[in-house]
């Protein structure tokens, strides 16, 4: 008996020690969804989930919710959820949602109401995250569609003047916990009524709580935000859609061409206040500001910016990608577009000693001439490093604008020029980069040449031009930034980091909008820079390249 009784209190030391594992039944198998550190499509099993629940529509929260013949009405976290789906998560569970299912913020009338405000709680472990998604097999009516989460506004293009649903002071989801996956959803219907700037997270579609380093949100749709006209106005009024923490953010769209943003001094819409580390292959187009103010950024890379106006003030400085003091040490832009925007800045980072590596954008029709890219240090420590190698940027926006106006904070480090194409500036790197007079004196530019200097006609003459498929791109070989810069290989070696290394070796691959089924569609790699002479600017000539960036018209094809 006393060897029994041992061996029984080590069995129930050992199943109090355990953590919870995943439950649930089994999980979709198809090789659908983006590993972002690859960029590739996996399975749920490659993401480390190993049990799944499944939510629907014509779903009953006492079924047993572990498979897509008996799914739950509602998920864990929501009010309204009841009998089983009053679920503890667990590592490495998924909740996948049926497609073209709508679950409802606002109007608690309806049968799929979360009853208020989601509040889901992770309980992911590292190589066992959490996951709320799809499974594209699974879905209500003829196709399938993204499961949507309305806060019950309707749609307009102009100032309303009440919100049916308002959350100036609520949020339609709040997460908590670490490690999760957030996959595939659709988000309308979120509207701004309070007479102030939101109080962060408040006015949001979706405020990642604590979730810090191990939040990853991919292939959303943002559309549909509202406020109303009582709003003082201040840009930064407007109604946000993320907020809080994250690490990486792949392949999401935010299009407020359903909301209100008509043009310059008459746009609305914060799509992403938050800190983020990564944040690639992401379209941004029709809002009043872009990424704003994020914490510890590191990679930004791949993305469309695109129809970003200065907010309805006509005086506060709305951004298209605003950053804060960065702590990295080293921070990357490239492969990104921006084009038709009209912000009160365009690119403005900060950093302490950090440095910035720019290079494989391409710039354009941007109509704000104070800056495109404004830097400086966002404290007082020195030494910071700007290097814009290999861009394509049509001016006369400054590129860059070495901020002095900032005390103590002013620019203070050296910028490094090379092998860039510059359209519709003179023949003088001076005419293309300012220096406030604040930053004068701490500021150094170095210029490695092999630059490309057009006027608008001459380009057009030479073919590089908007109407291309690849916008101001080489047509053929004899084209005349082909072959004629400098080999930035040494250059591309001493990043230390592998990815942005990799892509500096090549030109520019840009991702492309499918704006029938709001996708961004993940491009190909980009053609191998020469071993011998590059290309200046964004691209490197191949014949026969077929890549684009102009929207694609009519796919049904999805990609995720």
């Amino acid at each position: 008996m006393p060897e029994l009784k041992t061996r029984f209190a080590v069995f129930v030391l050992f199943l109090w020690a355990t953590p919870l594992f995943a439950a649930g039944g089994t999980c979709p198998t198809g090789a659908n969804y983006v590993n972002p550190s690859t960029n590739t499509l996996v399975t749920l099993s490659n993401l480390g989930i190993t049990g799944c629940y499944y939510i629907a529509a014509n779903g009953n929260d006492s079924s047993t919710g572990t498979d897509e013949a008996h799914p739950w009405v509602h998920a864990p976290g929501m009010l309204n959820a009841t009998g089983n789906a009053k679920h503890t998560t667990a590592a490495g569970e998924g909740f996948v949602f049926r497609g073209g299912d709508t679950w409802h913020r606002g109007n608690g009338s309806l049968a799929t109401s979360m009853g208020g405000e989601w509040a889901f709680a992770a309980n992911g472990a590292t190589g066992d995250p959490n996951y709320i998604g799809v499974d594209q097999a699974w879905y209500s009516g003829s196709t399938w569609t993204r499961p949507v989460i309305s806060g019950d506004n309707a749609a307009t293009t102009s100032f309303i003047t009440s919100c049916a649903y308002d959350y100036s002071t609520s949020r339609m989801v709040t997460t908590t916990g670490q490690n999760i996956i957030w996959d595939d959803f659709e988000w309308t219907g979120l509207c701004h009524a309070a007479s102030n700037q939101p109080n962060t997270p408040n006015s949001t579609y979706l405020y990642a709580n604590g979730a810090g380093s191990t939040f990853t949100l991919t292939n959303n749709y943002f559309h549909g935000w509202s406020m109303t006209n009582s709003i003082p106005s201040v840009c930064c009024n407007d109604a946000q859609m993320l907020a809080g923490n994250f690490n990486t953010v792949v392949g999401n769209v935010w299009d407020g061409s359903d909301s209100h943003c008509n043009g310059v001094n008459d746009c609305e819409g914060w799509t992403a206040n938050i800190g983020v580390v990564d944040f690639h292959y992401n379209i941004i187009r029709y809002a009043s500001n872009g990424i704003n103010s994020p914490s510890n950024p590191k990679f930004i890379f791949g993305n469309i910016f695109e129809y970003i106006y200065q907010g309805f003030d006509g005086t506060a400085h709305c951004g298209i990608v605003e950053l804060g003091s960065s702590l990295q040490s080293s921070v990357y832009y490239f492969n990104n577009i921006m084009r038709h925007n009209y912000p009160g800045v365009g690119w403005w980072p900060e950093g302490q000693g950090t440095a910035f590596y720019i290079f494989n954008n391409l710039l354009y029709a941007n109509s704000n001439s104070g800056n495109s890219l404004m830097i400086d240090n966002g404290g007082t420590t020195g030494g910071t490093s700007i290097f814009l190698y290999n861009n394509t940027v049509v001016g006369p926006s400054a590129f860059p604008r070495f901020y002095g106006g900032h005390s103590g904070q002013q620019f203070n480090g050296t910028g490094a020029f090379s092998n860039n194409h510059f359209v519709n500036y003179s023949s003088l790197l001076t005419s293309v980069y300012s220096v406030d007079s604040g930053a004068y004196s701490t500021t150094t530019v170095v210029d490695h040449g092999t630059h490309l200097f057009q006027t608008t006609s001459l380009a057009t003459t030479m073919l590089y031009a908007t109407t291309e498929a690849l916008p101001y791109s080489p047509t053929s070989s004899s084209s005349p930034t082909v072959g004629t810069g400098t080999n930035n290989m040494t250059f591309c070696n001493g990043m230390p980091d592998a990815v942005p290394q990799a892509n500096c070796k090549a030109g520019a691959a840009f991702v492309t909008y499918d704006s029938v089924n709001h996708r961004a569609i993940f491009p190909a790699s980009g053609v191998p820079r020469s071993s011998t002479s590059w290309d200046i600017g964004a691209y490197q000539f191949r014949a026969g390249a077929t890549s684009a960036v102009n929207p694609p018209s009519g796919l049904t094809a999805l990609v995720q």
